[in-house]
């Protein structure tokens, strides 16, 4: 099944949402929409540059049916890839020190902690 413009607006808009939200606005995204192998989405990340690209696939094979909730979650999937990618990379770096293993796992702990904060807080604005 092929995937449509109004499917990849949707993966756009929910990735860059999430971006926003994760605190990972030090990096420039672009998103484009062209086939990928074996994935409904993929991100390849610079860290030395602070630039990435995700792509949402043209094609939705595979069992999972196509659906706005689970282009949405492929978005959210792709950006938790950008989330902690500067901690994959710093652990294959050759000569990386541990102070920068630790100012990296807080500052992913510290981005962790707003998002769950404020899912805490949405779920007890749905109990009122």
């Amino acid at each position: 099944m092929k995937t449509t413009e109004k499917d990849f607006k949707l993966f756009k808009e929910t990735f860059l949402e999430y971006q926003k939200k994760f605190g990972l606005i030090g990096y420039e995204i672009h998103c484009l929409h062209e086939y990928t192998k074996d994935a409904y989405a993929d991100i390849a990340i610079d860290q030395m540059a602070k630039k990435g690209t995700v792509r949402f696939s043209t094609k939705w094979t595979g069992d999972i049916k196509l659906s706005d909730e689970r282009i949405k979650r492929t978005a959210m999937h792709e950006c938790l890839h950008l989330l902690i990618s500067r901690l994959s990379w710093l652990a294959t770096c050759r000569y990386v020190a541990e102070p920068e293993i630790k100012e990296e796992d807080e500052a992913l702990v510290i981005r962790l902690t707003a998002i769950l904060k404020e899912y805490e807080k949405m779920g007890e604005e749905r109990k009122e």
